[in-house]
């Protein structure tokens, strides 16, 4: 595959779909999603406000504020050229940089007692970020849309497995996931295969480890 590193002007089109692909950038997911658990309509609303913040605190450090602090060093001594990471060897380190906040933030999260579900998502998340290490090594599977994967697979354990209103999150969640996968397909970011293996790789895991660690 041949990727993509064209420098001409973006269109409208295009710039909306960096707009988007911002946004939903991979790392700043499992914030969002413990957004979603502490202040939605989830059992866990109920928690003083003092442990939600510990709580989110712990997880934006370990998965996006460190991971994404480490970018410009990297770039500094000549690892990544782009903060976009167009090549697959230039997201080699800050993928390994983010699957080791990513195990350092779950360890804390277990130590400190955390709510069951939070600690098994940042699993889920260092497990895929080692996984998307190793497949970058020969592919360069979506990041984006195992992110979105992810957070679909909770929204819908989430209404499985607890009292939570999913009835509009979970659509929504499938419907953002959508406009993420075009907005990397219309950058020329990936393939068709890469969006879906992605997105199918980031569900699989991370609905198989809730649903393995609420039964048993």
């Amino acid at each position: 595959m041949t990727e993509n590193t064209t420098t001409s002007k973006p269109s409208i089109t295009d710039t909306l779909c960096q707009i988007i692909s911002g946004i939903a950038h991979p790392l700043i997911v499992p914030s969002v999603c413990t957004v979603a658990l502490l202040w939605g309509p989830t059992p866990w609303h109920i928690l003083p406000a003092g442990s939600k913040w510990l709580i989110l605190t712990t997880v934006a450090l370990g998965t996006y504020i460190i991971p994404i602090s480490c970018i410009p060093i990297f770039m500094i001594i000549g690892l990544v050229k782009s903060i976009r990471m167009h090549s697959r060897a230039e997201r080699r380190w800050p993928l390994i940089a983010a699957a080791s906040t990513s195990l350092c933030a779950y360890i804390t999260a277990s130590r400190l007692g955390f709510p069951l579900i939070i600690t098994t998502f940042l699993l889920a998340n260092t497990i895929l970020t080692i996984m998307a290490i190793g497949i970058n090594g020969f592919w360069k599977i979506s990041l984006h849309m195992t992110g979105m994967g992810g957070m679909a697979a909770l929204m819908l354990t989430l209404g499985l497995f607890t009292a939570s209103e999913t009835a509009i999150s979970l659509p929504a969640t499938f419907v953002v996931a959508g406009l993420v996968g075009s907005a990397r397909l219309q950058l020329g970011a990936h393939t068709p295969a890469q969006v879906w293996t992605g997105f199918a790789m980031g569900f699989a895991v991370t609905a198989f480890l809730i649903f393995a660690r609420m039964l048993w």
